[in-house]
């Protein structure tokens, strides 16, 4: 295994552990990798940050003549899973969920890359209304996922073609999450509206009680 595919097998672990597991999936990686990961952790500006790797740690031990391209690759995916991770993080928020309780696919560049459809199907996907869509919730997501993470990137290769974005309830009226949402209403404002009825026909019977006991002679 040469350098960069080395380099590039600790890069995909770092994708399947996903940002909050980052510290933790490269204790026992290289130099390399956690710097890529530091990087790809905060604000920084990607050319710059190559142009820092190349002076810090060479080009030779890359074994290619120019590393520009892959570490750019690195770290934009790295940085561009950091980003959709926290956008995936928030849009699980329980009141958003009311709202928005799915996400749809979405080209990135004009058109989405060919066969899409067939890779969401293998991974159990279905249309809705012509679209790529599921619950926030449901396992599809993870399947859809070369990395195994419900969020984009998805793939090495589409991380500027395949994106996501939010479907509404009205939309998606067969979500799990309003249905259940729902439910949850219903049977907590049932015990009220029973009791309201009970103290009612308690009532009633009382006064026809005392009318009655009042008529008698």
């Amino acid at each position: 295994m040469t350098p960069h595919e080395q380099l590039k097998a600790e890069i995909e672990a770092c994708l399947r552990a996903g940002p909050s597991e980052w510290t933790i999936a490269t204790g026992n990686l290289s130099e390399e990798t956690r710097w890529l990961v530091g990087k790809a952790s905060g604000q920084f500006d990607i050319p710059g940050a190559v142009v820092a790797f190349k002076n810090q740690f060479g080009s030779t031990w890359f074994a290619m003549p120019d590393p520009s391209d892959s570490l750019r690759q690195f770290l934009d995916i790295l940085s561009a899973q950091a980003a959709d991770a926290r956008a995936w993080e928030q849009g699980l928020d329980p009141t958003l969920l009311m709202v928005w309780p799915a996400a749809q696919l979405v080209s990135l560049g004009g058109r989405m890359p060919i066969g899409t459809k067939a890779r969401w199907a293998a991974a159990g996907g279905k249309l809705v209304r012509g679209k790529m869509a599921a619950r926030k919730d449901d396992p599809v997501w993870r399947r859809f996922s070369q990395f195994g993470q419900p969020y984009p990137p998805y793939d090495w290769d589409s991380i500027w073609e395949i994106g996501v974005e939010d479907v509404s309830a009205s939309e998606f009226p067969a979500s799990r999450s309003v249905i259940s949402a729902s439910k949850r209403l219903s049977h907590s404002a049932r015990p009220q509206s029973t009791g309201c009825l009970i103290l009612l026909i308690c009532l009633v019977v009382f006064t026809l009680a005392t009318a009655t006991i009042a008529l008698q002679p």
